[in-house]
């Protein structure tokens, strides 16, 4: 009896070699484990991170244009012709009103007719000069002769200096009736009241008819091609805006922009503790919006110094009721790992425990992991963790 036992345990220990031998075949984990080669999940992975950010406070702002207001007149006069409404678009330089010019053509011609006059008085003058002038040369060279007469010399260079003086005038008199023609000029010409910038007509202030003197009101003109953002910001945050500065800012639409800041007005209301700000928008955020002034704008403030935080893409993050977990890629093996975040900045969020700059982790395929399950990267990454992206 003895002599059969041992036989029979001989192949009973090989019956359950044989048996783990296949178990360890079949477990495709087991295989990836042991580096034979076995596929993995695939997976898109991504770095753990760090990045500049600073928290920011929203400000409520409203886009203002830099070019508004009245335009007047120049002149005085009836108005003869209204040329824009409400609501039009204008050009610099497009026609706005005129007022009557037939008095003002009048003095035109009036002044042009007393140049002329003046012209030809001074060309006779100057004709008188230069005969005298000729004579007293000719005497001059008599003054060896016999017929060389000292009273009739003195007479003639007494005559030459009054010509001078009347030529001296006549040029004095030309040169004010010049004057007077290009004030006329002037006149005729600030009788048709012009836009002074692009922009869009706001108001009306007079009609055909009415009498209008020189800086009376007759249209209000708002250049909506040229705006920029008002704020009125905390004292708390002053210190941390200089001049240059870009800050974030979204439209009332929720498009969003970067504004740069022109200048902080060291101006401030007692009554709100607050500086009034300016930020200039770049051309890109007015294409395609049908931007108005007095809109919404809200600005992202920086309430602090910027800091260096480690970040990791939000894509990693797996929220659970225990609280946030990502699976942490070591050696091809993927294995969850509880964290604590912190606030979004832009498509990450702040690590504040359980994560290292470096650390890989799954941002693709999270979902469908197992602890301890092989992976492999073959999906590209969603996100970075130390890229730059919006700061929130």
């Amino acid at each position: 009896m003895r002599h059969e036992t041992r036989p029979s345990l001989r192949r009973a220990a090989v019956v359950v070699m044989l048996f783990a031998a296949l178990a360890l075949v079949a477990s495709p984990s087991a295989r990836a484990q042991q580096g034979d080669g076995s596929p993995a999940t695939p997976v898109g992975v991504a770095e753990v991170g760090e990045r500049e950010t600073s928290q920011t406070v929203p400000v409520v702002g409203r886009l203002v244009a830099r070019r508004a207001g009245v335009v007047a007149a120049k002149g005085t006069g009836a108005v003869e012709q209204m040329a824009v409404d409400v609501g039009d678009v204008v050009e610099a330089g497009d026609l706005l009103a005129r007022l009557d010019t037939e008095s003002v053509s009048l003095e035109v011609d009036l002044a042009a007719a007393e140049v002329e006059q003046r012209e030809a008085a001074l060309e006779e003058a100057r004709s008188r000069l230069a005969l005298a002038r000729q004579e007293l040369e000719r005497l001059s060279d008599l003054r060896r002769s016999a017929a060389f007469s000292q009273a009739r010399y003195d007479d003639k260079s007494e005559e030459a200096t009054g010509l001078g003086h009347a030529v001296s005038v006549a040029q004095a008199t030309l040169t004010i009736a010049r004057a007077r023609l290009s004030l006329a000029e002037v006149a005729l010409r600030d009788a048709e009241i012009r836009a002074p910038y692009p922009g869009v007509v706001t108001e009306r202030h007079t009609e055909v008819g009415a009498f209008v003197t020189k800086g009376a009101p007759v249209v209000a003109l708002l250049n909506n091609r040229d705006l920029e953002v008002e704020a009125d910001v905390p004292f708390d945050l002053v210190d941390g805006l200089t001049a240059g500065d870009s800050v974030d800012v979204v439209l009332d639409d929720d498009t969003r922009s970067v504004a740069v800041l022109r200048a902080l007005v060291p101006a401030e209301d007692a009554r709100t503790r607050t500086r009034p700000a300016r930020l200039t928008l770049p051309d890109a955020a007015a294409a395609g919006h049908d931007l108005a002034a007095g809109q919404s704008v809200t600005l992202f403030l920086p309430e602090g110094p910027a800091e260096t935080v480690v970040v990791v893409p939000k894509d990693a993050v797996i929220s659970n009721p225990s609280g946030a977990t990502v699976f942490v890629v070591t050696n091809g093996v993927a294995q969850p790992r509880p964290v604590t975040l912190g606030n979004a900045v832009g498509d990450a969020f702040t690590v504040e425990g359980g994560l290292r700059p470096g650390d890989v982790v799954v941002t693709r395929g999270n979902e469908r992991l197992r602890p301890g399950q092989p992976v492999r990267a073959t999906v590209p990454p969603s996100a970075r963790g130390g890229d730059a992206g919006p700061q929130g």
